[in-house]
């Protein structure tokens, strides 16, 4: 049995279990122990969440407003050219914000920053 657990911050994780039973005695036990599951299921992923560790590599980046803007037009479709014509900054200062907003979100890839953006609940797809 795995049972999905969503965090506040968009992190997700699973808790698993494994039983070698009958499949009658499985669907007997399942009953009795879900709820009982679930909850710890939980609680292990918010204590492994406020391990501090872990929330300074999962924590939320702090991307500034353009940086944000800029990821939303590339994530509609737009070009660096594009962008800097719509926001009337040149294609070196969107390159400029995009390299900030992909070493903060931990990204190698423009795509790949546009798509922890809207993972993380930065940024919405269009």
């Amino acid at each position: 049995m795995t049972i999905p657990v969503r965090g506040p911050y968009g992190d997700r994780g699973m808790f698993s279990v494994v039983r070698s039973c009958s499949e009658a005695e499985w669907a007997s036990l399942r009953k009795e122990i879900a709820s009982g599951l679930q909850t710890h299921a939980t609680l292990f992923h918010d204590r492994l969440m406020r391990n501090g560790r872990t929330m300074s590599a999962m924590r939320q980046p702090a991307l500034s407003d353009r940086e944000k803007e800029i990821l939303q037009w590339i994530a509609a479709g737009k070009s660096q050219p594009d962008v800097g014509i719509i926001l009337n900054i040149s294609t070196r200062t969107v390159e400029v914000h995009l390299r900030s907003a992909r070493e903060k979100l931990g990204a190698l890839t423009t795509p790949q920053a546009v798509a922890r953006a809207i993972g993380m609940g930065m940024i919405y797809p269009i």
